[in-house]
Parts: C-alpha cells; structure tokens; sequence
C-alpha cells in the first residue's frame, strides 16, 4: 500500500522541508458579533451590516449565525465586499434559528485572506423585523496576530 500525504504534511516530508503557511496550524480565534433590529435602528433590504474585521492572512474555517423572528421573506447572505454570498448563499430568516457559514468547500472552507477584510451580511426579501437580532461568530486560523 502507499501512503498518500496531505499537502501539508508532503512539505512536512520533503528534502529540504518546506515550511507550511502560518494559518496552516496555529490557534482557531474565534470573532463574535451582534446586530439588533429595532424600531429606531431598522435593518432594511438596502443595508450592509459590518460584522467584524478578520486579519491579514487569516484562514476561515467556519461560523455560525443565529437569528431571531424576521418575518415576511426575509433571507441573509453573508461574504465580503464584491462576494457578498461569499461563505453563505440566500439564506431564510423569515423564523428564528441558525445557520453555518464558511463550512464547505462550495462556502470557501479554508479561504486564506491576503488582506486585511470586513465580514458583511447582506439582508434580502424583506425589511426585518423590530425587536429582532442578528449574532454569531467567525472561526479562523491566526497566522499570528
């Protein structure tokens, strides 16, 4: 039988050794964030909401986004500027409940940022409820912040 060898582990085995990216192996961070629609502070269909910043070469390996009651036909994408359904696709908030992001390879599992990027939902359908929330946090690999 052979051995077949991970990517990272054939550099691991290479002569010379070749070193692996720092957001290869390293702490997975943890960002949370938190966004509240109410009846002064509306969340709309023509809103971006800024969830959080992720550093210069981090590597995304997943997040999670809880949602409470948005009602009519309200759906959520979440990416970055220019790839706004970049780590979840047109998602249903119409009811309260929670949904995985950035977790298989169609959603960029692994994605390694050349630069510094700012974490955005996007609403859709429908305005969202007031009185609702939208909270959640992004798990990446540091490459040493």
């Amino acid at each position: 039988m052979a051995t077949v060898y991970s990517d990272e582990r054939a550099n691991d085995v290479a002569v010379p050794p070749v070193p692996n990216a720092a957001n290869k192996a390293g702490r997975v961070l943890r960002k949370y964030f938190s966004v509240a629609s109410t009846t002064s502070t509306p969340i709309t269909t023509a809103d971006t909401l800024e969830l959080c910043k992720l550093p210069v070469g981090a590597r995304v390996v997943g997040g999670v986004l809880i949602y409470g009651a948005m009602g009519g036909t309200a759906t959520a994408v979440i990416g970055v500027a220019g790839t706004t359904n970049k780590y979840l696709t047109s998602t249903s908030v119409v009811s309260a409940g929670k949904a995985t992001f950035g977790d298989t390879n169609a959603l960029n599992f692994g994605d390694a940022l050349t630069a510094e990027t700012t974490l955005i939902l996007t609403p859709g359908g429908s305005n969202y409820a007031s009185g609702q929330y939208v909270k959640g946090y992004v798990e990446y690999i540091s490459a040493g912040e």
